[in-house]
């Protein structure tokens, strides 16, 4: 956030400051390629929430599982129109889903990805392999009734 500050004189970051923090940080290059890689989306409410890191839950019996998780937006993705950001006031996106929360409440889904014993949890710009599993927290709680007798 420090390299990233606006200069006094230009108001705007200074690119040599930038260029010298993320020499010495190349995780945040790496996440910087994901985050641009992926178009914006159109407002607060239909955008989805990834977790930086990777956790652990941990069952009574002390086994670790790590997990990373994800918030869906139920509003369907819209991306943002490339001059829109640029022309409009800072405060849009808040505008924006105030206005929305003030019709309708704005809703996401909570999505637990499962990972395997050897999937990487010190790096968030590491993709896990497919393999990982996806949940939705219905699932999760599905699954915990399962195999368990009515009696």
């Amino acid at each position: 956030m420090l390299a990233s500050q606006p200069d006094p004189a230009t108001g705007k970051p200074d690119p040599a400051k930038m260029k010298d923090f993320v020499a010495h940080h190349p995780e945040t290059a790496r996440a910087l390629q994901i985050v641009q890689a992926n178009p914006f989306s159109s407002g607060f409410a239909n955008a989805g929430y990834n977790s930086l890191h990777a956790f652990r839950f941990v069952n009574a019996g002390g086994v670790a599982t790590p997990v990373r998780w994800s918030m869906a937006a139920v509003d369907p993705f819209e991306p943002e129109p490339p001059a829109r950001s640029a022309a409009q006031d800072k405060n849009y996106l808040f505008d924006a889903v105030i206005a929305r929360i003030g019709q309708a409440p704005v809703e996401w889904r909570l999505v637990v990805t499962i990972g395997q014993p050897a999937d990487p949890t010190d790096d968030a710009t590491i993709p896990w392999p497919s393999k990982s599993r996806a949940y939705r927290r219905r699932d999760l709680v599905d699954q915990s009734h399962r195999g368990r007798s009515a009696g």
